[in-house]
């Protein structure tokens, strides 16, 4: 379902020299598989997210997935193929701020395939909890609120693959298990495949399957 090779990505930093981020050799994800990855603070997750997703391009090196080599991809195809089969829970949220939390997760599926199914939409926001909260913009919602809306819209399409990046970081304790909860049933569900980031020890200790970023990525950078 996914594969990396070879994958290599640095930064230019200020003065002109190259850092090191991601040098993996090889990382894969079977389809309807779940994985956590974990690792200290700046080791390059969020990064490696990024370049799965195609949100960055690698430098160097092959990101295959559902048979699909999008590494070749122009940026446009990128995004069309990220709407149509990846879904993103983005530590910043990335919502919408003049529209209600339902019409944040119906245009993810109309940019993604040019219509939205609102039952399903309307499904998702009351399985994390916002059913009263669904006409509500982002800034008349919480913090956690508006991340419970993220995983929705990251849900909305049934995508091949999810990635989350630390889906749980900023909802309260209350609804931690039930928004872990919902990604991981949905993706059960669904045999979406899951690559989760987190810092939590108790949110991966869930997870038959922990990758620890550091030992798999040889360029040990500080990202």
């Amino acid at each position: 379902m996914l594969h990396l090779t070879d994958v290599r990505k640095s930064f230019t930093q200020p003065d002109g020299s190259e850092l090191p981020i991601l040098d993996i050799p090889e990382f894969h994800v079977a389809a309807g598989e779940q994985a956590v990855l974990v690792g200290r603070s700046g080791c390059g997750k969020t990064t490696l997210l990024h370049v799965i997703a195609g949100i960055s391009r690698a430098d160097a090196g092959k990101v295959r997935i559902d048979d699909w080599e999008i590494t070749l991809f122009s940026e446009a195809e990128c995004d069309r193929f990220r709407a149509q089969r990846i879904g993103y829970v983005f530590q910043t949220f990335n919502l919408l701020s003049g529209f209600s939390a339902l019409e944040n997760v119906l245009l993810a599926m109309r940019f993604a395939r040019g219509r939205a199914d609102k039952a399903r939409a309307r499904q998702l926001l009351k399985r994390v909890g916002l059913e009263h909260r669904m006409t509500h913009r982002p800034a008349m919602l919480s913090v956690g609120e508006q991340q419970r809306v993220a995983v929705a819209r990251a849900l909305a399409n049934g995508p091949k693959l999810l990635l989350a990046d630390e889906p749980t970081a900023n909802v309260d304790a209350g609804h931690q298990q039930q928004v872990l909860d919902l990604i991981r049933e949905t993706c059960r569900e669904e045999n979406v495949a899951l690559v989760l980031v987190t810092h939590g020890a108790e949110v991966a200790e869930q997870f038959e399957r922990i990758d620890h970023l550091e030992q798999f990525n040889r360029a040990g950078a500080v990202a």
